[in-house]
């Protein structure tokens, strides 16, 4: 699938020349679940299809994770996007049994992955506290800034573990 979405259309990956993934939260405490949305990718920091005398840079396929942390047990992914840098996913996810005093404890994990034939290559994640989405039943919008998986700092090691799992793709 391809978008139509461009860098010019968000201000803040178009200042910054950064990677960035939006997405939208909401809790339904009626319920006891929470829905997550993505929404858009922004990738700038990856090739645009140039070729150059040293190497050709491809242009990238990108697909996003999501799961729930510290609690692993469900992680969703969106479908492929193949050619664009920027893609619009516009993809629902929903997590049960998702209680009212866990939104104090857990966190929202997102990755975004470069699909490169048989292999995938990570382009960076954002975790976001759920206390963050709150418990109004509202709808809120993020644009978090991808962190390398190089650079992470983990803070436990209960933390490490679910990330090395959350970070595989499948």
């Amino acid at each position: 699938q391809r978008s139509a979405e461009t860098p010019e259309s968000h201000p803040i990956a178009m200042d910054t020349g950064g990677n960035f993934i939006e997405f939208a939260a909401q809790y339904d405490s009626r319920n006891a679940r929470l829905v997550i949305n993505v929404m858009k990718c922004y990738c700038s920091t990856l090739g645009k299809g140039k070729q150059s005398k040293k190497k050709v840079t491809r242009i990238p396929n990108l697909f996003a994770t999501v799961c729930l942390l510290p609690e692993y047990h469900v992680k969703y992914q969106t479908q492929i996007h193949y050619e664009n840098s920027h893609p619009q996913f516009d993809e629902q996810f929903t997590f049960n049994d998702v209680t009212l005093p866990a939104l104090a404890e857990r966190r929202i994990f997102l990755a975004v992955y470069n699909h490169e034939g048989k292999s995938q290559k990570i382009v960076g994640y954002c975790d976001v506290p759920l206390r963050q989405v709150g418990a109004t039943g509202s709808l809120k919008t993020f644009c978090e800034e991808l962190q390398s998986a190089k650079r992470s700092k983990l803070v436990s090691q209960t933390d490490c573990n679910y990330l090395s799992v959350c970070l595989s793709p499948k």
